[in-house]
């Protein structure tokens, strides 16, 4: 067996330091203090179990006191168990009809939204008020959510709270049922006697406010 004993190894200015081949084993034994700053950047490889010697003034990871910061856009994991994406921020909620579009005459008093993404689900709120619908016909859609809703084979659902909005009889509630792979969905009326219906325009009131929040997965 080789023996080196030495007070101070100083290889060459850019150059490396081997102990051994691979294959060899290092003994430290015990005893010995190893001290010192090693910057993390210079640690490469495999570190292999270190036994029989104290490690003293080496740098110890502290805990994390800062913000964690995601991409701005989204680094999609296909691990279930994976966090990778935050996102908040406000969206414009819209009121269309069969045809998705906003292009129909439909102007507003007042719009606005807030949401909040965390991975694959998104949380909205949003309130606005509908001075007027102007060719809109048929059925009742909320539209321009901030994320596509991912199609799980089941509907989102966002429900409506304080809303003059709507004119139909008192005791009904109203709802958002989202559609798949879209950023809209159908606004229902629903009541314990009557069932559920969809909302017709002739059911939304002019100059009145719908106040919304709900949450939906995304794609």
């Amino acid at each position: 067996m080789s023996e080196l004993k030495a007070n101070k190894i100083s290889p060459a200015v850019g150059t490396d330091l081997t102990l051994g081949d691979s294959g060899d084993t290092v003994t430290i034994p015990a005893g010995v203090t190893l001290a010192g700053n090693i910057p993390a950047a210079n640690l490469t490889g495999t570190l292999p179990a270190i036994s029989g010697a104290n490690l003293t003034n080496l740098p110890v990871p502290s805990p994390h006191t800062g913000n964690v910061t995601f991409p701005a856009s989204q680094l999609s994991s296909g691990d279930s168990n994976t966090l990778d994406d935050y996102e908040e921020g406000n969206w414009t909620p819209s009121i269309q009809d069969i045809s998705g579009s906003n292009s129909e005459g439909q102007t507003y008093t007042f719009r606005s939204g807030y949401y909040v993404k965390i991975g694959g689900l998104v949380s909205v709120q949003g309130f606005l008020v509908l001075s007027s619908y102007g060719s809109l016909s048929g059925n009742v859609y909320l539209a321009g959510f901030p994320f596509v809703h991912k199609n799980v084979g089941s509907q989102a659902q966002i429900f409506f709270g304080f809303t003059t909005a709507r004119n139909h009889p008192a005791g009904y509630t109203s709802v958002c049922t989202m559609n798949g792979s879209s950023t809209n969905g159908m606004i229902w009326m629903q009541d314990i006697t009557s069932g559920v219906s969809p909302i017709s325009l002739s059911e939304i009131t002019h100059g009145g406010n719908m106040s919304f929040a709900g949450t939906y997965p995304a794609e």
